[in-house]
């Protein structure tokens, strides 16, 4: 039999709080949020002159709108590649790496239409929800 043991965590109270301290934490977070809300949105960098290929960085986005994007883009015919990459959870960015073939023109091009395809599945999604929690409610009101 195993006797190990554990130490007890020491309990809080009142005089263990540093108000001062924590109210500068929620002024850093809103200092954070502040500056996030300051940049734009997304970023695009590409060498010059080529529209063939760029790297779009999406401000507070993760892997829920990267990989859905990544999904969409790919099975365009005119897309050569597409990832997306999120550097650290603790960075609010992911970044989509497109490159088309040079008949299709502008990765711009390629991008809007793969973000208005997710909207229409989106609103697809939306439409079929709303109908199928009308019909569960009605089922209750008939019972």
């Amino acid at each position: 039999m195993s006797t190990k043991k554990q130490a007890a965590a020491a309990p809080v109270n009142d005089q263990d709080v540093d108000m001062e301290s924590q109210g500068e934490q929620t002024n850093n977070q809103q200092d954070m949020r502040d500056f996030q809300m300051s940049r734009p949105q997304l970023q695009v960098q590409r060498q010059e002159g080529d529209n063939t290929s760029a790297t779009y960085s999406f401000l507070n986005e993760d892997h829920t709108l990267g990989n859905l994007l990544r999904n969409v883009i790919i099975k365009n015919k005119q897309v050569e590649f597409c990832a997306y990459s999120v550097p650290h959870p603790s960075e609010p960015v992911m970044n989509l790496r497109l490159q088309v073939h040079e008949s299709a023109g502008d990765t711009k091009r390629v991008l809007k239409h793969g973000l208005k395809r997710i909207g229409k599945m989106s609103d697809v999604l939306l439409e079929k929800f709303e109908n199928a929690v009308q019909k569960f409610k009605e089922s209750q009101m008939s019972d």
